[in-house]
């Protein structure tokens, strides 16, 4: 009986130490923060055409068919719009039609376009008047006022995907989603991100 007393001492004292404790924050890692800027900071709307199981899941996306207005509406309610085009097999067919409404979405709308893939790489650089690297296996295209990056109004970042980074995909399948979140939450807040 005398243990009782003794043992509810040592618990209240326990109790009252341990919640004057605030709880220690685990650090994000680069793509987590990432991730948390495009699903919570930005309204973000994510479109992907193609594989979208590439994409770390915690991003929030939503699929897509076909580029056009249907797919891609331009909404206030986003601060934030991307259509990402997953082509790294080559079989997503695009036509004319699809990319003056993507040159139409980049210069006029304002919206960021990434295409991953080398299908239509030419198509790109010569749309944009832009230079590919031998390298290169994508690229990121943004709108922008024309004194800021370019004669075209479209701001470009070659060198989002490389023949380095197929390479090093056959040992890590995350190198993809971390390319693709990494310019896109470097797009949606105007800043530069390491991951």
């Amino acid at each position: 009986m005398k243990k009782l007393p003794i043992v509810l001492v040592l618990l209240l004292t326990f109790l009252l130490v341990g919640c004057g404790k605030e709880e220690e924050s685990i650090p994000l890692d680069g793509l987590t923060r990432q991730i948390n800027i495009l699903n919570e900071d930005v309204s973000s709307d994510i479109a992907v055409l193609g594989d979208d199981s590439l994409l770390d899941s915690r991003l929030r996306r939503r699929k897509i068919f076909s580029i056009d207005e249907t797919s891609l509406p331009i909404s206030r309610e986003y601060g934030y719009q991307a259509l990402v085009i997953l082509d790294l097999d080559s079989t997503i067919v695009l036509t004319d039609k699809d990319f003056d409404f993507l040159e139409d979405y980049i210069i006029n709308k304002d919206k960021d376009v990434i295409y991953i893939g080398t299908q239509y790489l030419d198509r790109f650089s010569e749309m944009f008047k832009i230079e590919m690297r031998e390298e290169d296996c994508g690229i990121g295209m943004y709108g922008c006022f024309p004194d800021d990056m370019s004669v075209t109004g479209v701001g470009i970042c070659s060198g989002v995907w490389t023949t380095d980074d197929i390479s090093r995909m056959e040992d890590n399948l995350s190198v993809l989603s971390e390319a693709v979140v990494s310019e896109l939450s470097s797009n949606a807040t105007g800043d530069s991100y390491d991951y």
